[in-house]
């Protein structure tokens, strides 16, 4: 399942990408032509961002993306971030988090207030939430978030996105640092407390820009791929 960008909405494959055809069954209006980013839960279950003129949408789909549906509409905040922990879903937005434990079928405000605005969450083997924002926060709950102390992680770094390796608690990083105006790829082993360079082998173009555009993932065979600046499709020489 993929987000089509230029306006087909959702395309779903079932012959491993020979193929695809749109899916967005349930959605309203034009919505399919303003989506955003797109979630893999857990079984057949996803979350969709939609980013509107007026309303930014959160639709859920439970039948492997063939169907859609918008449960929750928000007028003032926009879709940041999903995660699962504990059978429970985390909408983390631009201003709050919502908590859905019904699969997303209905999400409770948790009236979060973030110190260092919001950004990706990734949730460590002890059960701890650690967001990259302006800086890195921790939480135990998801409404409670602390700065974190961290060596090797330049003052005022933003955290443009952040994963964790499914083998372990290593964690990887794309930040952006305003006063060198510069983009770094940077690791962290030790659950983001002390971080590293990690941009063994990329070219300096490859981070030459938005950073944002810079798409990181780690496949099921524990190799991380990202999408650079340039064009390149890059891959880690190991498994992370």
């Amino acid at each position: 399942i993929m987000i089509d960008h230029g306006g087909n909405g959702v395309l779903r494959s079932t012959d491993f990408g020979a193929t695809r055809q749109t899916a967005n069954s349930g959605m309203i209006g034009s919505d399919s032509a303003h989506l955003g980013r797109l979630f893999y839960m857990c079984g057949t279950n996803f979350v969709l961002m939609h980013h509107g003129s007026s309303v930014n949408k959160i639709y859920v789909s439970n039948d492997n993306g063939m169907s859609w549906s918008a449960n929750l509409n928000m007028f003032s905040q926009s879709g940041v971030y999903v995660y699962e922990k504990g059978g429970s879903y985390y909408l983390v937005t631009s201003g709050t988090v919502y908590q859905s434990t019904d699969l997303g079928g209905n999400w409770n405000n948790l009236n979060v207030t973030f110190a260092g605005g919001s950004g990706n969450v990734q949730v460590m083997s002890d059960g701890t939430m650690l967001m990259g924002a302006v800086g890195l926060f921790s939480s135990t709950d998801g409404i409670i978030w602390m700065p974190v102390t961290t060596t090797g992680l330049a003052a005022g770094a933003v955290f443009q996105q952040m994963i964790k390796s499914p083998a372990s608690d290593s964690l990887f990083a794309s930040v952006y640092v305003a006063a060198t105006s510069s983009y770094n790829l940077v690791y962290s082993a030790d659950k983001g407390m002390t971080w590293a360079a990690y941009d063994n082998g990329l070219p300096s173009g490859a981070y030459a820009g938005n950073s944002s555009n810079n798409t990181m993932q780690i496949a099921n065979d524990g190799y991380m791929y990202m999408s650079a600046e340039n064009g390149d499709v890059y891959r880690t020489s190991n498994p992370v």
